[in-house]
């Protein structure tokens, strides 16, 4: 094994991104006789929280409040976001926060001393807080650095995969494999927290990273459990064009708030004939906006102009990423495109993370609590995930017994194949289920998904098994994109209809 475990767990964590991570420390520090163990295909620093440049929505400045919030939230959710989960997050944002800062955790200030609050897309007041462009980045380093303090009964194994989950008697027992020499285990504890983070990794372009196939939808269906919304994927408007790459920076949001514009290949400034909120309009309808202005044109991108942008000190990653891809913002146009991004879905749960089964909690990007509705409001992940990971021990009993860890016999093949299908269902992924879709588009899409998994053998290898898990998440999506016929937020297909909300 990557690292020794040193204990039994009580709790198992799939997942090691801020959801996971979260929940680990609020655990830690609220029952201080519990063993946790998290499993984890790759490093935090690896993982889509480690990314997030924007930062996180609470409403604390004077002019605003939670009552503002949840109204952005519904108007950006396209009227589909639950209003209990939108209050129960909005109002509990403050407490959250206060949580990390009690910690140590530290957020841009203004020069009075006071929380530097930024605005985004769909947001109507300033209530931004954040880390320059990397809040994500320092939010998960510092959970990280806390969680060091209970190293006796934390634990993480990182270059493991978890490949099936199911109930038994009062434990779960879960199979993992190592992803260096293909030895497997089976661990049986009372309780799993499932924080996997989404499946934009399935789409062609995409901010997210390698890891994020969906893995946690997956195992919830093995279990029976329901899903929710899974037609709904967020595409980011503005990620960095980057044809050759697998995946693409994201330019955040906030660039647009501090001044950035965007203009097709004429130099026009086009999003005012989409929307009467111009370049500060929700994601789903940039998004959209930007997808029919390059069909329009036949581009394969449209410009983000950033000139006029006055202070730099606060997008250092956006800068630095541009610079080393030959690009100044400050003087040139950055080339832009949508990606996938977010899943505004996922397994259905309350806000607490609890599912249809006693014992499994998700939280975060793969928990669908109905935050989100048809399209989330920009900032409103973090805040979502580090809500859950404080609320946490509001629903955790404190009766947890230890289980066990097995290694099974047999290994699986680490070997890679010299052909995979990966990066074709990506592909296809984006020209046929992607920001704009209809039915034929989704109908051919499956129809190659299910000859692709019929076709697949040796699901031992570590590589198959990846790729089937990524076929298996990516039907689940074509299957409700095709049961949807009313266009609402992030999801539109051009043979749906669509009404405002």
């Amino acid at each position: 094994m990557d690292r020794q475990i040193n204990f039994q767990p009580h709790i198992l964590i799939i997942g090691s991104g801020g959801g996971g991570l979260a929940a680990a420390l609020s655990i830690a520090q609220n029952f201080p006789t519990y063993n946790i163990l998290v499993v984890a295909e790759g490093d935090p620093r690896k993982a889509n929280t480690f990314y997030a440049q924007g930062g996180i929505a609470i409403a604390i400045d004077p002019d605003d409040s939670p009552y503002y919030h949840v109204r952005d939230t519904l108007v950006a959710g396209d009227g589909y976001s639950s209003p209990t989960a939108s209050h129960f997050f909005a109002s509990k944002a403050k407490e959250a926060i206060q949580w990390l800062i009690s910690l140590g955790m530290s957020f841009d200030k203004t020069e009075t001393g006071q929380l530097s609050l930024g605005r985004e897309g769909g947001h109507t007041k300033n209530r931004i807080i954040h880390v320059k462009d990397h809040t994500g980045r320092d939010v998960v380093t510092f959970l990280l650095n806390h969680l060091e303090d209970y190293k006796e009964r934390f634990e993480i194994i990182y270059n493991f995969r978890v490949y099936d989950i199911r109930k038994r008697r009062d434990c779960y027992a879960v199979k993992c494999v190592s992803l260096e020499d293909g030895q497997t285990f089976e661990i049986e504890v009372p309780l799993v927290i499932l924080a996997t983070g989404g499946s934009g990794y399935l789409w062609r372009f995409t901010s997210n990273s390698p890891l994020a196939i969906g893995s946690g939808l997956f195992l919830a269906k093995q279990l029976g459990v329901p899903l929710k919304d899974l037609e709904f994927i967020q595409f980011h408007p503005t990620a960095l064009y980057l044809p050759e790459s697998p995946t693409q920076p994201l330019i955040t949001e906030a660039l647009r708030g501090a001044g950035a514009v965007l203009r097709n290949s004429y130099g026009e400034r086009f999003m005012s004939m989409y929307d009467e909120r111009g370049d500060l309009a929700p994601r789903d309808i940039v998004a959209r906006s930007i997808y029919f202005e390059m069909k329009k044109h036949g581009i394969a991108h449209v410009w983000l102009d950033a000139t006029k942008v006055k202070d730099w000190s606060r997008f250092p990653t956006v800068l630095n990423t541009c610079l080393k891809h030959g690009i100044d913002p400050r003087k040139e146009w950055i080339p832009v495109v949508p990606s996938a991004h977010y899943q505004c879905g996922g397994i259905a749960v309350d806000v607490y993370g609890r599912t249809a089964l006693d014992g499994l909690i998700a939280i975060g990007e793969v928990a669908g609590t109905g935050l989100h509705g048809a399209n989330r409001l920009a900032s409103n992940s973090l805040l979502e995930l580090l809500v859950q990971a404080y609320s946490l021990p509001e629903v955790i009993t404190d009766n947890l017994q230890k289980c066990n860890i097995t290694v099974l016999p047999g290994k699986f093949n680490v070997d890679k194949p010299s052909v995979t299908i990966e990066d074709r269902l990506r592909q296809l992924m984006h020209e046929k289920v992607g920001v704009v879709k209809n039915e034929q588009s989704l109908k051919e899409a499956l129809e190659w998904i299910d000859n692709q998994r019929s076709s697949l053998s040796d699901i031992d290898n570590i590589y198959i098994q990846r790729q089937a898990i990524m076929l298996d998440v990516a039907r689940m999506i074509i299957v409700r994109s095709l049961n949807r016929l009313l266009n609402r937020g992030t999801f539109y297909r051009e043979d749906a209809v669509t009404i405002s909300f």
